[in-house]
């Protein structure tokens, strides 16, 4: 049991509100499995117990009416199989009875799981909100030690030696300014509902193609061939453009960081069932199959090296999945250390007039 509240623990911090239901029904059926098992296994026992007393004692009352001793008549057809009848008598009270346990223990478990989980919901909010405060107080020293490293760059009389350092750091500052976006955005989407987001019908196809766009020049200077399988007709999804934008721009330019010299992404889209996925594909490392678990913790890097070379924080892919939820799609990682990786970002398609 403590292993599986272990477990709700952590989905409950690591998702919002709505998954919180989810996960509190969730542990509300474990409840009731576990409830279930026990009076089935009491049942099963009571039963095979009382069966084998009363056909011990209806053999012993068997031998004693075939006794040459006057008795009083039995209240009942002797001819009738009693035992038959009181198993099935019992079998019917508990069924009855359990019945009633299991209907009340889920009334129960629910109240129990919400009583289990309401704490953890309170820590995580506590944790959205520092995290949403921190981000915001971070934003204006960030800006202002930008701008007076870009002003001491701009200086001519800068020495070689400061000058080197102060472009160090401006590109330090540039990264923490990164992380901060970052979890602002994230922030922003653990808040909002799926109802309350400020979402439009825009064109797939079309915002993966200008990702692709911006990021040919980055691709280029990694050695690495961008190929575009996307179709000209509009694909048109209900979301947020600009968060529809970031998700793709986290995973192509992911495929382009992982990717060997001279490799190759390819982004492509395929509409099955009404529903829409971006995939990308590259012929980069790959991630180990021990990390495929991990990939969406927020702050993970599977290769710490290669990741702080490439200026990433372990953000990414936690919010493209954040974005996918928002907008009730799915993101999926499928990777061989061989081939390389392969990414699905699905959304179902809106079916406009």
């Amino acid at each position: 049991m403590q292993n599986v509240l272990k477990q709700f623990e952590e989905k409950g911090t690591a998702l919002l509100s709505g998954q919180f239901s989810r996960a509190r029904i969730e542990l509300t059926l474990i409840y009731a499995i576990i409830l279930l098992f026990v009076l089935m296994v009491s049942s099963v026992i009571t039963y095979s117990r009382f069966s084998t007393r009363i056909d011990l004692r209806w053999a012993a009352h068997r031998i004693i009416t075939q006794q040459p001793i006057p008795l009083p008549p039995p209240p009942f057809d002797p001819e009738q199989n009693f035992p038959d009848e009181a198993r099935t008598e019992l079998a019917l009270s508990l069924f009855l009875v359990n019945g009633v346990l299991i209907v009340g223990g889920i009334g129960l478990s629910y109240i129990l799981a919400g009583i289990t989980l309401q704490p953890i919901q309170q820590a995580y909010e506590k944790q959205r909100r520092f995290l949403s405060d921190a981000s915001h107080e971070l934003r204006t020293p960030l800006a202002i030690m930008q701008t007076d490293l870009e002003n001491e760059l701009a200086d001519k009389k800068i020495s070689a030696n400061a000058k080197e350092q102060a472009q160090s750091h401006l590109e330090e500052v540039g990264r923490m300014s990164a992380i901060v976006k970052d979890l602002l955005l994230i922030s922003r989407l653990d808040r909002e509902n799926n109802k309350d987001v400020l979402s439009q019908l825009v064109d797939f196809s079309a915002i993966a193609t200008g990702v692709i766009t911006r990021l040919a020049p980055y691709a280029e200077k990694h050695s690495v061939t961008l190929i575009s399988k996307l179709p000209e007709l509009p694909v048109i999804i209900l979301a947020h453009p600009e968060h529809l934008s970031q998700a793709v721009m986290n995973l192509v330019k992911n495929a382009i960081d992982y990717n060997k010299k001279e490799g190759s992404v390819t982004v492509s889209l395929a509409i099955e069932k009404n529903i829409v996925t971006l995939i990308v594909q590259d012929t980069g490392v790959g991630i180990p199959k021990k990390d495929l678990g991990k990939i969406f913790d927020r702050f993970y890097r599977a290769d710490e090296s290669r990741t702080r070379a490439t200026g990433g924080s372990g953000l990414g892919l936690s919010i493209v999945q954040s974005i996918a939820k928002t907008y009730n799609g799915n993101i999926s990682i499928q990777s061989d250390e061989k081939t390389g990786t392969q990414a699905r970002l699905s959304f179902p398609l809106k079916n406009t007039p």
